[in-house]
């Protein structure tokens, strides 16, 4: 998936770079995908973890507050059925929506969202777009517009240049800049 780039090299300001990946993957695809995101994030020197979306309270966040103390977010996520969640992410998009939460929650946070979908069904990627809408109602900033992949005709010819997108952002914060 990353043949393309270029390794990039650099360590400087690791820890407030910290990115938490999560996925919710129904058959395995978004988890791979996002165990692709960490490893390159790794192996690039930027710290990483990875969990499923319902491990949200547990992550290693430096604050202690798991997903809420993050930085920076990182999600793949498909959309199963008929526009319903993966079973491993339901329960961060249950909290996720509450209508409660207080509108400033996430501010601070930078996030990208990668959905997964078929345009066979009608409500294509439903989930990727409805966590990147509450993400931003909620404080977040986008690193990048939501990807918004098609299995029906290939899930690489938007994964990759979103990927591309997405690395351009985050290693130009870093100063990092990937060479061509």
């Amino acid at each position: 998936m990353f043949s393309s780039m270029t390794s990039l090299l650099g360590t400087d300001g690791q820890e407030e770079c910290r990115t938490l990946v999560m996925y919710g993957s129904q058959t395995g695809i978004a988890q791979s995908i996002a165990q692709r995101i960490f490893d390159y994030l790794q192996s690039n020197g930027i710290s990483s973890e990875i969990i499923e979306g319902n491990r949200y309270k547990k992550s290693s966040s430096p604050t202690g507050n798991g997903f809420f103390g993050e930085k920076r977010v990182i999600i793949v996520c498909s959309t199963t059925g008929n526009a319903d969640c993966p079973d491993n992410c339901e329960r961060f998009w249950r909290y996720l929506k509450r209508r409660s939460l207080e509108s400033d929650l996430l501010e601070g946070m930078e996030y990208a969202v990668l959905g997964l979908g078929d345009t066979n069904y009608d409500k294509f990627c439903y989930m990727g777009k409805a966590i990147d809408k509450r993400m931003s109602e909620l404080g977040a900033k986008r690193l990048v517009e939501v990807g918004c992949a098609d299995d029906a005709v290939g899930l690489e010819t938007i994964v990759e240049p979103w990927l591309q997108k997405l690395w351009k952002t985050i290693f130009t914060k870093q100063n990092n800049v990937p060479v061509k």
